[in-house]
């Protein structure tokens, strides 16, 4: 009887440490701020290996149909000089960055439509995609344009609308808590 109940406890503690594992490998998410859900973050991005080790993204939106991405790091324009991709420098309708005051790294979005933010790589110099992507990264963005930062993947959940000539730090609850976003018409 002793010898069950410690194969017993043997086997509960192995499911737990398993459970926690699994844990450990998914981020918790909320739909509307406050709420949990739970998200696997270790799927590779779609764009992995346009946004691998590129430091300065391109993101060109087509409205509902995939974007298209390009890294900028080593464009340079008919006069040889590279563009400025930091820090307001992006020349599309919304860029946001991962650090308050659009400090830190930046993600610039170009034309109308819709992308998820699981998409995209963090730059190189963060981990690129082994560190993850710009899933519940944003934290201040500047704006062109009408749109909507929603919180989870696929426009879902709960939406932040920005405005042209927008930006600025995003409000506690919206924080780090991004998952897709929406230029343009359209905007749910």
């Amino acid at each position: 009887m002793f010898r069950t109940v410690r194969r017993l406890l043997a086997i509960l503690s192995l499911v737990m440490m398993m459970l926690l594992a699994t844990a450990i490998t998914a981020s918790a998410h909320s739909s509307t701020p406050g709420s949990n859900h739970v998200q696997a973050t270790r799927t590779p991005p779609r764009f992995a290996k346009e946004s691998q080790g590129c430091n300065h993204l391109l993101v060109t939106l087509h409205g509902s149909n995939l974007p298209t991405v390009q890294c900028q790091d080593k464009k340079t324009t008919t006069n040889g000089v590279s563009p400025n991709l930091t820090n307001g420098g992006c020349p599309g309708n919304l860029e946001v960055f991962s650090d308050a005051q659009d400090q830190g790294d930046n993600l610039c979005f170009v034309g109308t439509g819709n992308a998820n933010l699981t998409d995209f790589c963090l730059p190189w110099y963060d981990g690129g995609c082994f560190e993850g992507t710009w899933n519940d990264i944003v934290s201040s963005y500047i704006s062109r344009a009408h749109g909507v930062l929603y919180e989870n993947i696929n426009e879902t959940g709960a939406g932040f609308e920005f405005f042209p000539n927008g930006g600025g730090d995003l409000p506690g609850v919206w924080n780090d808590v991004m998952s897709s976003v929406h230029v343009g018409a359209g905007a749910k």
